[in-house]
C-alpha cells in the first residue's frame, strides 16, 4: 500500500505546485500589462 500512496502523493503535490507557479506567473504578467496600459 505504501508503494502506491507515496508516488500518488508526490504527483498530486507536483501538480499543485505547478498550478501555483503558473497562476503566479500569470498574475505577474497581468500586473505588468496593466502597468503598461497606465503609462
Amino acid at each position: 500500500m505504501m508503494r502506491c500512496v507515496y508516488p500518488c502523493f508526490e504527483q498530486i503535490s507536483l501538480m499543485i505546485w505547478m498550478q501555483w507557479k503558473i497562476s503566479r506567473e500569470v498574475r505577474i504578467l497581468t500586473l505588468l500589462l496593466q502597468l503598461r496600459e497606465i503609462f
